[in-house]
């Protein structure tokens, strides 16, 4: 493991700023490796519950952000963050995966019509989880793409 440890504690999955009709959510992280296989340690996404687990439901894993007008908090709550699910630990230029169920509305362009890049998926990765963070301070007003910082890394260009 390296000395220091690059810890990654809240992910946001945005799809723009419209509201969200479909949706899906990181159920599981995993380090990959140089030669592309996922490490053992698996870490898993603030307020983990385990599909088919008491208290389970869709709502209870999103962040849903329906109105950026009050700069609602980009991360969700930390209260009861990690009760029994580890994070993932993981250093400065690893390769993460976030691994998802595959649900087919929110991947399927024929499904739901959407603009260009419509569908693109914005990951907030932060050192210290910060429950005051709004959308707005990672997010460019215009709703075109994510800010250009460390914390939040651009698309690539097609």
């Amino acid at each position: 493991m390296p000395s220091w440890k690059f810890t990654i504690t809240t992910f946001a999955l945005l799809a723009g700023l419209q509201a969200a009709h479909a949706h899906s959510w990181v159920e599981a992280l995993k380090r990959i490796g140089p030669n592309g296989a996922f490490s053992e340690d698996t870490g898993y996404p603030i307020g983990f519950i385990e599909r088919g687990a008491p208290g389970f439901s869709d709502d209870s894993l999103l962040n849903k952000i329906l109105d950026t007008k009050p700069n609602p908090p980009v991360c969700k709550p930390s209260a009861g963050a990690y009760q029994g699910y580890d994070r993932l630990a993981a250093a400065p230029g690893d390769f993460v995966a976030l691994l998802y169920q595959e649900n087919g509305h929110v991947t399927d362009p024929t499904l739901t019509p959407r603009p260009y890049r419509g569908g693109n998926v914005y990951v907030y990765g932060t050192l210290q989880h910060d429950d005051a963070t709004g959308i707005n301070d990672v997010l460019n007003a215009t709703g075109a793409g994510p800010r250009r910082s460390p914390t939040c890394p651009s698309t690539p260009s097609a």
